[in-house]
């Protein structure tokens, strides 16, 4: 029996900086946060013609106590840190910065991908961090496309990447090289126009769907989720509820994404760019940024 969708969150539209406009379903009013998982932000899609200012990013900013995860369907971004960390995702490629004890962090259109102009569409996730690992050392890491494990669906329907944690087919474990603080997973799914596929999940894991692109119908009951809208998903009842039925009624492939984990069950304070376990932690995060405690970007 297949997990099944038991709300729908619909995203809200927000402005990040000038021009740049996202679709958020998490945090909204509808939905605070899914532990571990505490934002989405969904950007794009957004054609840029060539020659275009370098922008679609918010500037330098301060983050503590998270990890971004940056997921690209196409497009390219650039990363600058504090800690001297750099790097350019391309199309089907992850960044991940661990904020940790706090660092400052710019991401936006590389000054290449800006001349020549595309497409940019993706999204970008905060994962808040266990309270041991709330102070961890900063650090930023990268995989292109073609590091990422994906996973081939039976008949032509298309694939499963695994962007971080594990995935199982045929008793066999598939995993991402992105380092992990606690159990998750994320997973993109593109699923071909028509078809249909059980998609794994641990068992043990809360678990929602976004919808990137297009409409798909969720478990035996074929609930439909619409693009920009999350599905929160059941949790499994017993062994046999290992999957999510998933099909595309649509004659295009669709993009969506699997957010799963296992609640952290700490609390969670979120006040800008600072996720803390209390209200005395994020006054602390403020004074910290203040007084120039997690550096500069130098490049």
């Amino acid at each position: 029996m297949s997990r099944f969708i038991t709300n729908i969150i619909p995203s809200q539209h927000a402005e990040i900086a000038p021009g740049a406009a996202v679709r958020r379903p998490m945090p909204t009013l509808n939905l605070r946060h899914s532990d571990p998982f505490v934002f989405l932000d969904h950007f794009g899609p957004k054609t840029h013609p060539p020659h275009s200012p370098k922008g679609d990013g918010t500037g330098a900013h301060p983050h503590r106590g998270i990890i971004t995860v940056t997921y690209l369907f196409d497009g390219e971004m650039e990363h600058y840190d504090s800690y001297g960390g750099h790097g350019v995702v391309r199309s089907g490629g992850v960044q991940w910065m661990v904020a940790g004890s706090g660092i400052v962090h710019d991401e936006g259109m590389s000054a290449e991908f800006a001349e020549r102009g595309g497409l940019t569409h993706g999204v970008q996730l905060w994962l808040t961090l266990p309270i041991a690992h709330k102070e961890a050392r900063p650090s930023y890491g990268l995989l292109q496309d073609t590091e990422l494990p994906r996973v081939e669906l039976s008949d032509d329907a298309g694939f499963v990447k695994v962007i971080a944690g594990k995935y199982m087919i045929n008793s066999v474990e598939v995993s991402s090289a992105m380092p992990l603080y606690n159990p998750l997973t994320i997973y993109h799914l593109r699923l071909n126009a028509h078809a249909e596929a059980d998609i794994w999940l641990d068992p043990d894991f809360h678990a929602v769907l976004y919808l990137a692109s297009g409409k798909l119908l969720v478990g035996e009951a074929e609930t439909e989720l619409n693009e920009a809208e999350l599905g929160i998903l059941s949790n499994s009842a017993n062994q046999n509820e290992l999957a999510v039925f998933c099909q595309n009624p649509t004659d295009t492939a669709i993009d969506a994404l699997f957010l799963a984990g296992k609640p952290l069950g700490e609390p969670i304070v979120m006040n800008g760019p600072f996720v803390m376990n209390s209200k005395e932690g994020i006054v602390r995060a403020y004074q910290d940024f203040q007084a120039g405690k997690y550096g500069v970007i130098e490049r």
